[in-house]
């Protein structure tokens, strides 16, 4: 995830793409401590913020260059 994040941000990707890509990649470490830790309240919740993170990626426009 780390190296997807650098490449928007190498390829001057727009501010709120890779805001959400930063995002994503912290809820879903959220998610896998809450899965080590047994969490279930945890990860349900990371599992709604991701599903709703996925939900505002698909609705960003793609970048015209």
């Amino acid at each position: 995830m780390f190296n997807a994040i650098d490449r928007l941000r190498a390829v001057s990707a727009p501010v709120d793409h890779v805001a959400i890509a930063e995002r994503i990649s912290a809820t879903i470490h959220v998610l896998e401590w809450s899965l080590q830790r047994r969490d279930d309240a945890r990860h349900g919740a990371a599992t709604q913020a991701l599903g709703a993170l996925r939900e505002a990626w698909l609705s960003l426009p793609v970048p015209r260059n």
